[in-house]
């Protein structure tokens, strides 16, 4: 739900910093408050209502007050989804590395792969996809069981020992 709330805000705010030659610099912003989003979140549930007093105290601690960005902020804040603005940042990151060619790939492991391992799949991972660079990030989930589980974008392919037990139960049931 947060996804297709964050959605609209920050296509707006990737279209803009587009048109204005800002999207390093938004990319570098939205980056810090997507390393932030736990502590946004817990404020904003501790005070639901001062969101504002939120986006003010973003605004000054990212030194953006008189700026685009923060005027951004404001606007969120008096959305009242203060509490979006992980999401906001993550999808402007989604927006801005498909606009740079660079695919953004999560893949899971039941263990932990070496580095001639991960090379050698980023560049499997990078034809697969058709783009000419590929920013994969590995994380170990041993409920796999074994093999591997791969997000891009929306899709997901799983080809880990427990999809298949899973739809082999599926298939019999």
């Amino acid at each position: 739900m947060i996804d297709k709330i964050a959605r609209p805000y920050s296509a707006a705010a990737f279209g803009y910093a587009k048109a204005n030659d800002l999207l390093g610099e938004w990319g570098k912003i939205f980056s810090a408050l997507q390393e932030s989003e736990d502590s946004i979140c817990a404020a904003v549930r501790a005070n639901p209502g001062g969101e504002l007093e939120l986006a003010a105290v973003l605004s000054e601690a990212m030194k953006v007050q008189e700026s685009p960005f923060g005027n951004f902020l404001m606007i969120v804040a008096e959305s009242r989804r203060m509490a979006c603005l992980g999401a906001i940042a993550r999808q402007f990151s989604e927006l801005h590395m498909n606009a740079e060619g660079v695919a953004a790939i999560r893949v899971e492991t039941a263990f932990e792969m070496g580095f001639n391992a991960r090379r050698n799949f980023d560049k499997a991972l990078a034809k697969w996809s058709g783009k000419k660079r590929v920013r994969v990030v590995y994380e170990e989930n041993s409920h796999l069981l074994g093999g591997v589980r791969i997000y891009i974008k929306d899709n997901v392919l799983d080809a880990s020992v427990r999809g298949r037990l899973e739809r082999l139960a599926a298939a019999l049931g």
